[in-house]
């Protein structure tokens, strides 16, 4: 009866055991890599919700330019300025691209702060000129094999 019972219990670890060593193998993978998912699906959301799909954008990250992998992705769908000296601001103090009239608008990604394996919150907004900005903190779960927005709060628009 006893090894019957210590089956049982080895049997119940293991299927409680697997899943969670399965999923824990993907959250607490790479941690650079995963950052760089998170920033990569927020930058992709700005762009989509914002209609950039067919302009140019300016992406910076932790208050620096993006790093040359992330834009490599992100670059597949959306072009991008090359570099910040493709940008100026006009005298309305719009975001414009060097040596043209046409409207830029830097994309920014900041803040991601760890709230467990599986949990993140990050800061992610926009900026294209003096009196246009939007931010927004995001809180993202790792569920199903993606990052989601479980919620959003502290939204800053000028």
């Amino acid at each position: 009866m006893k090894r019957r019972k210590r089956i049982w219990i080895w049997l119940a670890l293991v299927v409680v055991a697997a899943p969670l060593a399965a999923y824990g193998s993907v959250v607490f993978g790479d941690r650079a890599s995963k950052e760089m998912d998170i920033q990569e699906q927020m930058l992709l959301m700005l762009l989509e919700e914002n209609n950039a799909l067919d302009k140019r954008a300016d992406l910076d990250v932790e208050g620096g330019p993006a790093p040359p992998a992330l834009l490599a992705r992100i670059q597949k769908r959306f072009p991008l300025a090359e570099t910040d000296q493709d940008l100026s601001i006009d005298g309305e103090g719009s975001l414009v691209y060097a040596g043209t009239t046409d409207a830029a608008v830097t994309y920014e990604v900041d803040g991601l702060e760890w709230l467990s394996p599986w949990s993140v919150k990050i800061r992610a907004g926009y900026y294209c000129g003096m009196l246009c900005a939007s931010h927004t903190t995001y809180t993202l779960r790792w569920t199903f094999g993606r990052w989601r927005v479980v919620s959003t709060g502290s939204t800053v628009v000028s």
